[in-house]
């Protein structure tokens, strides 16, 4: 089995970890991530 990873860093707030199941890609998590990155100070 052949596992592909994809991650990627933004902001500099704790590390925050998004995992799906439902068989789409990363950009289900676009929105979050934004929201997420926010950047502080």
């Amino acid at each position: 089995m052949d596992i592909a990873l994809y991650y990627q860093e933004k902001g500099n707030r704790e590390p925050r970890i998004l995992l799906h199941g439902n068989g789409l890609d990363g950009s289900y998590f676009k929105n979050q991530i934004d929201y997420f990155a926010i950047t502080t100070g």
